[in-house]
């Protein structure tokens, strides 16, 4: 009787040893689950945050009839020609180019009566958002 007495608590402990180890297999899976939902979670607010910043962007160009001195006073951009260039860190707050997460840049085309601006947000290598605008200007006047 004392060899079935502990054959069964072997079982039991075995039992319980490998409920454990499923256990912490699901704990391992849903813990990778929600680390990157947060992460889903947190890159959609900062795409979106940007992205009205670069919509804002669009409308001062067509406000502006692309007056790239304008934009940049206005933005705080760092311009090189007639491209506007701005940094933001991962909190979306504009920041230098080192510490730099996103880039949000607006390339104008003045030589037409049309103006032209095309403006891309960067992470890194990765284009997250394009927008293209346009602005018809006579005479040195925006219409």
């Amino acid at each position: 009787m004392s060899a079935r007495r502990q054959s069964g608590s072997r079982a039991l402990f075995l039992e319980l040893v490998l409920d454990l180890v499923i256990f912490a297999i699901c704990a391992t899976v849903c813990l990778q689950v929600f680390a990157a939902a947060r992460l889903a979670s947190e890159n959609s607010a900062a795409y979106s945050t940007l992205g009205i910043e670069a919509q804002s962007l669009a409308e001062d160009f067509a406000a502006t009839g692309g007056d790239v001195t304008a934009l940049a006073q206005h933005f705080g951009a760092q311009r090189n020609g007639s491209t506007l260039t701005l940094y933001y860190d991962r909190d979306c707050q504009p920041v230098s180019q080192a510490s730099a997460v996103y880039t949000l840049t607006c390339a104008i085309d003045a030589s037409q009566p049309v103006r032209t601006a095309e403006i891309v947000l960067e992470r890194g290598d990765t284009r997250i958002l394009e927008l293209s605008c346009a602005k018809f200007v006579q005479q040195g006047r925006a219409q």
